[in-house]
């Protein structure tokens, strides 16, 4: 529970490390925290508001452009920094620099070596953004 709790605390916290832990469970709050509100914004009927419910394609394909609305976008925009924040921490803990955050912008090569920067284990020493996380 206190990986989740966190990211939030060090809000906007671009120093130091976020071990594995830490970001995976993030990244499952951001994930399930949109999937409520974006679920929400439909009920509420803020989602696809230029397109009939009579004609929206319930398929796999109508899932991929099931994007939510209102609250889940207000949602996304307050995690916006913490997102960024535990993602250059994850490097850091990793032993990159925040810059390879930029990758983001690469679409499939620079996402693909993001996804390989955030799996690999911890660095063991210290290093420039401090010590590893002691359990």
């Amino acid at each position: 529970m206190n990986d989740l709790i966190t990211p939030l605390r060090r809000y906007a916290d671009f120093r130091g490390r976020s071990d594995r832990a830490e970001f995976w469970s993030f990244m499952l709050f951001l994930a399930i925290g949109w999937l409520v509100f974006a679920t929400i914004d439909q009920m509420l009927g803020f989602g696809h508001l230029d397109r009939s419910w009579q004609t929206y394609n319930w398929g796999m394909a109508g899932m991929a452009d099931w994007n939510g609305g209102f609250l889940s976008v207000m949602f996304w925009l307050g995690m916006l920094i913490p997102t960024i924040a535990v993602a250059v921490r994850r490097l850091h803990d990793a032993n990159h620099g925040g810059g390879w955050l930029l990758l983001f912008f690469v679409p499939v090569i620079g996402w693909l070596v993001l996804l390989i920067f955030y799996t690999q284990a911890t660095w063991p020493v210290v290093n420039q953004w401090g010590p590893p996380r002691t359990l």
